[in-house]
Order: C-alpha cells, then sequence, then structure tokens
C-alpha cells in the first residue's frame, strides 16, 4: 500500500498518534504495553480529507515524531495537533504550528476530526 516516491502532504495537514492492538488490561495510553503507535496525518483540502499518511512510530517522542513529518510533510505546511510535547519542535523545522488544547475544545468540536476518522477506519479495518 506504499507508492515509492509520492508527493508529501502540504497545505493545511492534521496530525496524531494513536495505539492500535485490541483491549489489555493493564496501563492504557501512550505507555501501553502490548500495542502498536500509529503516527496519521490527513491533508485538509478545502475543509475535506485530501490524501493521508500512516506509520508505525517507536516512540511518541519528538525524534520519531519529526522524522515522520519531515518525511511526509512539506516545509512551510501549516500542522495541527494536540498540545503533546512531541511536537514542540515544528515551528524550529519551519512548518506553521497550530496547537489545540483538548481541555478548551473537549465539550465544543474535536481537535483533529480527520485523523480521528482515519483512526476509527484503520481499527474497524484491522
Amino acid at each position: 500500500m506504499v507508492l515509492p516516491g509520492r508527493e508529501k502532504l502540504s497545505g493545511v495537514v492534521e496530525v496524531d498518534e494513536t495505539l492500535v492492538g485490541g483491549k489489555r488490561s493493564g496501563k492504557r495510553g501512550r505507555g501501553a504495553e502490548g500495542k502498536t503507535l500509529v503516527i496519521i496525518a490527513v491533508e485538509l483540502v478545502e475543509k475535506h480529507m485530501g490524501r493521508v499518511r500512516l506509520s508505525t512510530i517507536e516512540y511518541a517522542d519528538r525524534i520519531c515524531i519529526n522524522k515522520f513529518i519531515k518525511d511526509n510533510i512539506d516545509i512551510g505546511s501549516t500542522i495541527i495537533t494536540d498540545g503533546w510535547k512531541g511536537y514542540t519542535d515544528l515551528k524550529k523545522m519551519k512548518y506553521k504550528h497550530i496547537t489545540e488544547d483538548k481541555k478548551v475544545k473537549l465539550n465544543e468540536e474535536e481537535i483533529t476530526p480527520n485523523v480521528h476518522k482515519i483512526v476509527s477506519l484503520l481499527k474497524r479495518w484491522l
């Protein structure tokens, strides 16, 4: 499902990460054992979903996130994320970075709704 030499995403791009691997007992969230961490980027084209990029990453840290973003998104693009500390280098990397605060948006609308649609489809497919 990978096309070599494909163009990077550009413009406005939502980015978030998720865990896949089904329900398990123990710790939940980013530190859960026995699950695979997947990072997702969705290009927005006139408020609709455009192209999508997914990749497994070892950790939700700056190193892994920065590599995924550099490999998949054009410099100068606007990236929308939640407030996770792994996204702190985006402005230094010459991206425009919009951080949506989960606490503020919780009762209004989703922070990265298009990424969440892709996550839902991925988990349903798996």
